[in-house]
């Protein structure tokens, strides 16, 4: 073989060792630093069990989807922490979020990987660790045909949103109230002002009470899928 063909066949073979997935799940996370996360939650357990919750929480979601075979983007907050998550998570592929709000956020990391090549992806919060598997891989499904989905919450929000490159609608985040009961239904409306039909996935409840975390720990002694790790946390906890 001519040193020609050999480089040839080497600059493919490190292409393909490069590529980015077709699909990827955008995980938003802050980094847990007490005082600074799950603050609901902190005012009735304390800032460090909330600050170690969430850090189980990130971890839980990680594993979880990666076990399922999904590739994850960690999209983490706050941007100065970027070395403390490369420690943290070594070999994970991180992107700092950026942006004044939630939806600013959710969207610049949504035309950042669509930019990279990504066909399809997800963003989840890392506020709903248990949640089916089979609810993102239902996604990513209905993606297949260019379309868009939610995952509604029970407060009124969403657990889960996704396009594809080319269904992408940046005015589903224009003018929503983050944090309030409607962020659903306006999402809803932005959507289909710009053509969009979203498929709905089955309703989920993310933990961000107390109440959130006792049905979180009433799941688990029904159907324990979490790591004993943090259902001992929950024990402890509740």
């Amino acid at each position: 073989m001519n040193q020609e063909k050999a480089s040839e066949i080497g600059e493919k073979e490190m292409r393909g060792a490069l590529a980015l997935p077709a699909e990827t799940v955008l995980l938003f996370a802050r980094y847990p630093e007490p005082g600074r996360v799950k603050t609901r939650l902190a005012a009735d357990i304390g800032t460090k069990a909330a600050a170690v919750l969430q850090c189980l929480f990130v971890e839980e979601a990680i594993k979880r989807l990666s076990a399922g075979g999904f590739h994850v983007t960690l999209c983490y907050t706050p941007a100065a922490r970027g070395p403390d998550f490369r420690e943290w998570l070594p070999g994970l592929d991180l992107l700092a979020q950026t942006g004044e709000d939630l939806g600013a956020r959710m969207k610049n990391a949504f035309q950042e990987v669509f930019s990279r090549g990504i066909r399809a992806a997800v963003c989840l919060g890392s506020d709903a660790p248990d949640l089916p598997l089979e609810h993102v891989a239902l996604a990513f499904s209905w993606l297949k045909g260019d379309g868009s989905v939610l995952g509604p919450a029970g407060d009124g929000g969403y657990y889960l949103i996704g396009f594809t490159g080319k269904s992408f609608a940046p005015e589903a985040f224009s003018g929503v109230a983050w944090g309030g009961p409607e962020v659903l239904s306006r999402t809803l409306s932005n959507l289909r002002s710009r053509g969009l039909a979203p498929e709905l996935l089955p309703v989920w409840r993310d933990v961000d009470s107390l109440g959130d975390l006792a049905d979180l720990k009433r799941r688990q002694d029904e159907r324990p899928v979490l790591s004993p790790t943090l259902r001992a946390m929950l024990e402890e906890i509740l």
